[in-house]
């Protein structure tokens, strides 16, 4: 399965693009889920803990993200040091 995490820090932006990937998912029969939605990139860090090495991961990371500690660089370089078999979008 594909678990779907998306940080974004506007949350209009945040909510169009939770339910743009629900709908693909939904409309191509795709085995995957948005599991994690957060505006604050460490939110997103404590949402990976739950690491399970038969899942593939895919994150939609906004880049900056002035109001929070790190930015979206930053946030997938420590994505990247958990050593997860991920995708980083």
């Amino acid at each position: 399965m594909i678990k779907v995490y998306i940080c974004e820090d506007q949350k209009i932006q945040l909510e169009f693009w939770k339910r743009t990937i629900e709908e693909y998912i939904y409309l191509n029969n795709i085995k995957g889920k948005v599991v994690s939605v957060h505006q604050d990139p460490l939110e997103i860090l404590k949402d990976t803990e739950e690491y399970n090495g038969n899942d593939q991961y895919l994150f939609f990371i906004d880049i900056q993200m002035p109001k929070y500690d790190i930015d979206g660089f930053e946030l997938a370089k420590k994505l990247r040091e958990k050593s997860m078999d991920s995708f980083l979008y």
